[in-house]
């Protein structure tokens, strides 16, 4: 905090898609929201003119209102909402919980260092104190407002808005994306639902056309009804495991086009070597990076890399 505010800190300022970075911050944190049972849901607008800024200073504050969210969320029925849309001269993103929510009082000192007002769930702070203000400098250093609006009760609402880059128009370069790739075909195969919200914008976003299956029969299924050109492949599925999967669709005459990425958790190297053995093309480790994966998709389908 020191540094940002005396100036020191580094910069490393570019134009970029927003929507990118809030993909890439809810990868990150999937882990987090299954291990705490939370919901997550997005509704993020495509192809939004890009704006300027520090993508790593950016994706720090996502991640910070993202562990906050699934922090003071219920803790039994927690729900987290994030979504982005355009308004007039720039984007806004709000992060939204259904927890116990702030008092007017502690929405005046949240953005002060070192205040804390803790989970009213168990009366506990948690943290340092730093993450609110620190995002709210970021926000703020880029021409942008962060804010919090809440109700006790009703859970709290975080919003950040950042101006247009200059020179953008209401058309993202994204929209180029979409020409010659509606033909091609994307199957998700993975059980965990915020894994799979993430994949399907990220694959919609690049004009692909997305299934999603939640198990392995259901992947096979999906596949003999209409056969993808690339299916994203959870090892760790139920019914079905992606294992099997591959397996059956090497096995099979008529799915040899299927190109097939394995999808597998940090540190099992046991599990991507038998993918690859058994005809997986390639494989992605949790939590991938959304570049990456978009990057691997488009090499395998033949399709230029930018």
């Amino acid at each position: 905090m020191a540094k940002i505010e005396s100036g020191n800190a580094e910069w490393h300022t570019s134009e970029l898609d927003l929507r990118e970075v809030i993909e890439e911050s809810v990868a990150a944190t999937y882990a987090t929201f299954n291990d705490r049972h939370v919901t997550l849901t997005q509704d993020l607008a495509s192809h939004t003119p890009r704006i300027r800024a520090d993508r790593d200073r950016l994706i720090q504050v996502m991640l910070n209102l993202l562990s906050n969210a699934v922090k003071f969320c219920h803790p039994t029925r927690g729900q987290v909402h994030v979504s982005l849309r355009q308004e007039p001269g720039g984007l806004r993103v709000d992060v939204r919980d259904n927890g116990s929510g702030i008092s007017a009082a502690n929405q005046k000192i949240i953005f002060e260092r070192f205040r804390q007002v803790g989970d009213t769930m168990t009366n506990k702070p948690q943290g340092t104190g730093l993450g609110l203000p620190i995002s709210r400098h970021i926000i703020e250093r880029f021409g942008g407002r962060l804010w919090v609006q809440s109700e006790p009760g009703n859970g709290a609402t975080f919003s950040f808005t950042l101006p247009f880059s200059q020179g953008t128009g209401a058309c993202s370069a994204s929209i180029a994306r979409l020409d010659q790739h509606m033909s091609k075909r994307i199957l998700i195969a993975d059980d965990e639902p915020n894994i799979v919200v993430s994949l399907e914008f990220l694959m919609k976003r690049e004009g692909f056309d997305v299934q999603v299956a939640v198990d392995g029969e259901a992947a096979l299924q999906a596949i003999a009804a209409q056969v993808p050109d690339l299916i994203l492949l959870d090892i760790m599925l139920p019914r079905k495991d992606g294992f099997e999967v591959c397996q059956q669709i090497r096995a099979n005459p008529q799915w040899q086009s299927i190109k097939v990425v394995m999808l597998t958790a940090k540190g099992r190297d046991t599990e991507v070597s038998k993918g690859l053995a058994l005809g997986a093309d390639a494989y992605m480790t949790k939590p991938f990076s959304t570049k990456d994966l978009v990057a691997q998709v488009r090499q395998l389908l033949g399709l230029p890399v930018q």
